[in-house]
């Protein structure tokens, strides 16, 4: 496979790009404050504390509650390398100090138990090691953040401390909800520790052999093997079932611990993965149909109004889908995390801030409203940690190769220096400049699976030496800049006909961007239909979304506009209505291209 390809860290990019500016501003000034308020507010805080004896007191509120408080403290991190916060960081700080107060000398660190007394990983389905996952990722996020280590040395004893207990030599396991196993190697790489590596290959090597629903520690709810991925072993996988978050953290690690050696879970991954987009995947990205169980169903079943589409499903996809890139080099799986970004995940946060969706369903007849928090509020939190940590989504290396992966307008400075200026996705004109200072041979360019056609329009210090996996490839002699265009136009996508409720109804998009139409913006919504006589156009003009474009339906013969399209992670913003992004169609069969 070659020399591995690394994600270039948020570390050592700035973004520069107006519309992840904008939303990374947003969760500096509203998200996160807000969720630290929630936190506050619902005890999540205050279990801390008392687990640090700052305070007397009892527990509230559930086992996996830590986690929430840890993902906005990931958050903070990358959100404090790109702005200068004192007081967020103090408030940071003194959090963590209670954190750093509550970890037992063994290392054990979980409110719940350290208040109640209750035993230590009894119950498989008790979040302990996820909840430990989520503290590992937070320390890293913190450190490389801002160089503090309180945080990720107890992440390091937390990791140290379930080490002791299982593995090879002591007991077996299987975790409820995945997460652990990718921290794990995110700790192993940072530090260049190949036993927590190890460790999580260990842990996902557990799941399918029956210890979960037989063993003393199964879940005391009942273990549903289908539900947990724990049917088969992980490399048997061909199909995905069970718990959408759950899975797509797993796939996540697998990719992971296959990128440091270990091939056996490749031929698992790339069948999951195909099942999932060709059979699974909302067009918005958005996985997950099921509220029952919070994931899959049988093939083709995607109904719109009921989707459950969680939030933190479709950032998992990100995750998956961008650990599958850097294990192959393959394109198509940043098509996919593209069709994320622009979508399903960023239609958890609200333009405010401070109001969220826990599940993103594809219709709404007026009844669906973001809110505040949730009693289970792993979405909100998930937005706080999510949206500052794309600068690491945007560039990729190999040796002396860079990958240009997503195109959001941005700096990189890392031995050599990188600009990427454009306005995408409001249109597919990019320029890369840069120089290369004896570091850099060749730059890769995605071409995006919704791009008809691409132009090179202007070379300086680079000429253009083939395609490879998706990507234009370019070779850099010395200062040097790029101009591409990437043609984007409004598309009409069909689904598949195996979706028994789209028949017969079309989606628009343009670029990556999916579009929905709101029931205020058009007149005759109950009835509404695209027709032969209709034109399509883009309109930038809104001043009620600037700086996005909206897709304008006007009837040709008079010039009246029948309705408005929005991009679709914007809907609800402007109080609850109804909502659709399939939409019955009388077009021509030609204007298909999807």
């Amino acid at each position: 496979m070659g020399a591995l390809i690394r994600s270039v860290d948020f570390s050592e990019v700035e973004i520069i790009d107006p519309f992840w500016s904008g939303m990374i501003g947003l969760v500096h000034a509203k998200t996160i404050p807000a969720c630290i308020e929630r936190c506050e507010e619902t005890g999540r805080i205050g279990n801390f504390r008392i687990a640090a004896k700052a305070v007397p007191g009892e527990h509230s509120g559930r086992s996996y509650n830590d986690s929430d408080l840890y993902k906005v403290l990931e958050g903070i991190g990358y959100t404090l390398s790109r702005f200068s916060d004192g007081e967020l960081e103090k408030r940071a700080d003194e959090i963590i100090g209670y954190i750093v107060g509550a970890q037992e000398e063994s290392g054990y660190l979980n409110t719940k138990h350290s208040i109640s007394g209750e035993g230590r990983f009894v119950d498989m389905d008790e979040h302990e090691m996820y909840n430990g996952g989520h503290l590992i990722e937070a320390g890293i996020a913190y450190y490389l953040g801002t160089g503090k280590d309180a945080l990720l040395r107890a992440g390091m004893r937390f990791a140290e401390h379930i080490m002791e207990i299982f593995g090879p030599e002591g007991r077996n396991w299987v975790p409820g909800h995945q997460e652990i196993e990718l921290a794990l190697v995110k700790l192993g790489e940072l530090l260049g520790k190949e036993k927590y590596i190890a460790f999580a290959k260990w842990l996902l090597g557990q799941r399918g052999r029956g210890y979960g629903s037989t063993g003393p520690e199964a879940s005391a709810g009942g273990w549903n093997r289908e539900y947990y991925q724990d049917l088969v072993p992980v490399e048997d996988l061909d199909r995905i079932y069970g718990h959408a978050v759950r899975a797509m953290y797993m796939f996540a690690a697998m990719a992971d611990v296959s990128r440091h050696g270990f091939s056996g879970y490749l031929p698992a991954l790339e069948s999951v993965w195909r099942n999932i987009t060709d059979r699974h995947m909302y067009v918005t990205g958005g996985i997950g149909s099921s509220k029952v169980n919070e994931g899959f169903t049988v093939e083709y079943d995607l109904p719109n109004e009921s989707a459950y589409c969680e939030t933190c499903a479709s950032v998992g996809m990100v995750f998956f889908n961008h650990r599958m890139f850097l294990l192959t080099g393959e394109s198509k799986y940043l098509d996919v995390l593209e069709r994320e970004l622009y979508n399903g995940a960023i239609s958890g946060l609200g333009l405010d801030g401070s109001s969220f969706f826990y599940d993103n369903p594809l219709e709404s007849r007026g009844k669906v409203e973001r809110k505040p928090w949730f009693r289970t509020s792993c979405c909100p939190t998930q937005m706080a940690r999510f949206i500052p940590s794309i600068g690491g989504y945007i560039y990729a290396a190999r040796g002396r190769d860079l990958f240009v992966t997503t195109f959001i307008a941005s700096e990189l400075e890392c031995g050599f220096r990188i600009r990427m200026e454009g306005d995408f996705p409001e249109s597919g004109r990019i320029r890369l400049s840069g120089d290369p200072r004896g570091e850099l041979d060749r730059v890769f360019v995605r071409i995006p699976d919704w791009a008809n056609r691409h132009s090179v329009r202007k070379t300086e210090g680079a000429e253009s030496v083939g395609m490879k996996d998706g990507f234009l490839i370019f070779r850099i002699h010395d200062r040097f800049s790029l101009d591409l265009e990437f043609d984007m136009k409004i598309d009409f996508v069909r689904a598949n006909e195996r979706v028994v409720c789209d028949r017969g109804m079309v989606a628009i998009q343009y670029g990556p961007v999916v579009y929905c139409l709101e029931e205020i913006d058009a007149p005759d919504y109950e009835c509404f239909e695209f027709r032969e006589g209709d034109a399509f156009t883009i309109d930038r003009s809104s001043v009620t979304f600037p700086g996005r474009s909206l897709v304008r339906v006007v009837d040709k013969e008079d010039g009246r506009t029948r309705a408005t399209l929005i991009p679709y992670h914007l809907w609800n913003n402007r109080g609850a209505c109804g909502m659709k992004v399939f939409i019955p169609s009388r077009l021509s069969d030609s204007l298909y291209c999807r």
